[in-house]
């Protein structure tokens, strides 16, 4: 019924005595919905099945989301043509400071000249991923790089969100820029980055992604000092961006994905704070930059080796004569854990060593220093240890890794456990 008042401005049944609105309801009479010229048929067919008179035939929350994200997915896909044109933000490509919205911290100074109105050509895609290039509108300033494609803030229809721009010479780049849409548009979960569409003129390929803030590697040096002792957020904070995160990966894990470049630049974030109602920030936090990501449709091992950042690598996954053995799931494991010692230290993992040491160091066991268990508990390290196992097989999947992360947040919020940051300004 809210559905109906925002999509008429009218009360339902406004004006119908309370004595006879009973009967009319168990009889199936509902308000009147809009024309379909405004209330497409897919979104009218969603409202009646929440209304619904059996309750057992109204669907539950979690399948509303699923089915309105597809409905504002095929919205955006066929505009109105009578729809006026987006005004350029007036700080479009010309906001100051750094927001990424990609798994990358390296920010490029120069862009591609003005306001770039991109115009459309067909593809051969599903209808649902198709959008309209002469609706996006991105900016003349670089926000950052995912994998090796630029990205820019940009306008569409409206709203700010993130263009990711492949510059295509190659049918089989082209190939891979498709499945790389494909495969985003076909996740839908609260920690993976929200696909919008794609679209391509020329050789110019796009994907368009909603706009997070931040990545989680700049967060965590916005909150580190040179030289300082303590983490860099509060170990509450660090459990639940990390629960939020295998959440993520769990996501991925049972639709047959691998991410394969999981690290704290590849994960990005929106803070909410409010110092006066939580003395802990709320973040929001998404998985992000597919490009390296598998799609596992007959649960096989990979064969494909070298993936990755080699400071997130696992040992398994490194790419020599010696090591051929095909690797799972569990590789993502390894890297989640290593994205753990992030959050909890602020630190890039082996940043001191080489490439070239890695591998053997890895191999022979030797990990990143955990921070001591005054703010790290010794339950918390053993579990991250299990988690960047040599062995795949040692390592705990997500399901379990999400459960004993959950278990562990309770725990701190039950016995409000001190940490090491806790006299520290920063979050």
């Amino acid at each position: 019924m809210v559905f109906f008042e925002v999509l008429t401005g009218e009360l339902p049944f406004f004006g119908t005595p309370i004595f006879r609105l009973l009967p009319k309801i168990l009889e199936g009479v509902r308000p009147t919905l809009p024309p379909d010229d405004y209330c497409p048929k897919h979104v009218s067919a969603v409202l009646k099945k929440c209304w619904a008179t059996r309750p057992e035939d109204r669907p539950q929350f979690h399948e509303i989301c699923q089915m309105l994200r597809e409905c504002k997915a095929r919205i955006l896909s066929r505009p109105s043509p009578q729809k006026p044109k987006p005004q350029k933000h007036k700080n479009d490509g010309g906001d100051t400071g750094c927001i990424l919205t990609t798994g990358n911290s390296e920010i490029l100074s120069q862009g591609h000249g003005m306001m770039a109105n991109i115009r459309a050509t067909t593809l051969d895609y599903e209808p649902l991923h198709v959008i309209e290039y002469d609706d996006v509108y991105r900016g003349k300033e670089c926000l950052g790089i995912g994998g090796y494609a630029p990205v820019f803030k940009c306008q569409y229809h409206g709203e700010m969100a993130a263009a990711k721009l492949f510059l295509i010479s190659k049918i089989a780049e082209v190939e891979a820029v498709k499945n790389e849409a494909n495969l985003q548009a076909r996740l839908q979960h609260p920690n993976v980055v929200q696909f919008i569409g794609y679209a391509v003129r020329g050789r110019e390929h796009i994907i368009v992604t909603e706009l997070m803030s931040k990545d989680l590697r700049m967060y965590l040096d916005e909150n580190t000092s040179e030289g300082q002792a303590t983490p860099p957020l509060s170990l509450l904070l660090a459990v639940d961006i990390m629960l939020k995160i295998a959440e993520g990966m769990k996501y991925l894990h049972e639709s047959r994905v691998m991410h394969r470049d999981l690290r704290a630049n590849n994960v990005l974030i929106n803070v909410v704070e409010n110092k006066e109602l939580y003395t802990s920030p709320s973040v929001q936090v998404k998985l992000t930059d597919f490009g390296m990501s598998k799609l596992n449709l007959n649960n096989s091992r990979f064969t494909t080796m070298g993936r990755g950042n080699a400071s997130w690598r696992a040992p398994e996954v490194f790419q020599d004569e010696q090591n051929t053995e095909k690797y799972t799931n569990a590789a993502d494991v390894y890297s989640f854990a290593l994205v753990f010692f992030e959050v909890l230290t602020g630190e890039v993992p082996f940043a001191n060593i080489s490439k070239s040491q890695i591998l053997g160091n890895i191999r022979c066991g030797e990990r990143p220093i955990l921070p001591p268990d005054d703010y790290c508990p010794v339950q918390l390290s053993a579990f991250i240890k299990e988690c960047w196992a040599t062995r795949p097989e040692d390592r705990p999947k997500f399901p379990e890794i999400c459960q004993r992360l959950q278990e562990c947040k309770d725990t701190i919020l039950s016995h409000s456990i001190p940490n090491a940051s806790s006299q520290n300004s920063k979050p």
